[in-house]
């Protein structure tokens, strides 16, 4: 069963939660948008990742991109359109895991007890794009269907959206497919099976101590600079990383 941590996306707590494990949007890298599983580079190039911020108790994801502010900047507007345009209220959390399934997320919001949100706000000439085509991207429909997955809904509206009034926004919904279902619980399964498999033999091989369990209750739910949240992150103590 998901459980939603109360947190802004970015904080110290949000980082900690989903430190190690398989999230949403990186889930393209273990399920084809066919429901295949993913291999090669992308696969193991993820796996690494994972292992890596396990073992050295952070992770790079507290750095974002020109393209990834904008849409974090964004991001309130969008959600203040789909509310008006589809009287859907919205209701905004953190960090969503399921235990039994090894795996998280962080939905733009949830939509009554069955539905979700997911925002974009790509530049102009990718929205035009989009709108063109007139689907869910390809790079996005696998998050969109994980987000389905992991926090148990039946739908999923996609966002794309555009600040500039004179170009229409886009909504699509995406319902629950079963086969897609059914391809997570397979592949993501094998995958956390797999990493934690190389996590234990790493740290057999090398000596290395087991993880500490990280108390989220002491990480604040308050994004901050980049700065100030590596400097608390330095003055923790090993055992809360």
């Amino acid at each position: 069963m998901v459980k939603y941590l109360e947190c802004e996306q970015g904080s110290p707590r949000w980082l900690a939660a989903r430190l190690g494990k398989p999230t949403a949007s990186m889930y393209g890298c273990i399920v084809s948008p066919t429901g295949k599983p993913v291999t090669g580079a992308k696969r193991a190039t993820y796996m690494a990742k994972l292992i890596g911020a396990r073992l050295a108790g952070l992770t790079s994801d507290s750095f974002t991109s020109a393209a990834m502010e904008r849409g974090n900047e964004l991001e309130p507007f969008a959600r203040e359109w789909y509310e008006w345009s589809t009287l859907n209220p919205v209701a905004e959390t953190g960090f969503g895991y399921d235990s039994e399934k090894r795996a998280g997320a962080s939905p733009d919001g949830l939509v009554f007890d069955d539905g979700g949100l997911e925002i974009k706000c790509p530049l102009q000439v990718n929205h035009i794009k989009h709108l063109i085509a007139g689907v869910v991207p390809k790079d996005w429909i696998v998050q969109v269907h994980g987000c389905i997955w992991l926090c148990n809904r039946q739908w999923w509206d996609f966002v794309c959206f555009c600040d500039d009034p004179n170009v229409p926004n886009m909504r699509i919904r995406t319902e629950r497919d079963e086969k897609m279902m059914a391809a997570f619980d397979e592949h993501i399964a094998a995958f956390c099976d797999e990493l934690d498999e190389t996590e234990a033999r790493i740290r057999a091989e090398y000596e290395l101590p087991e993880r500490e369990a990280i108390d989220l209750d002491k990480l604040s739910g308050i994004c901050e600079d980049v700065e100030t949240m590596w400097q608390g992150m330095d003055e923790m103590e090993a055992s809360e990383l």
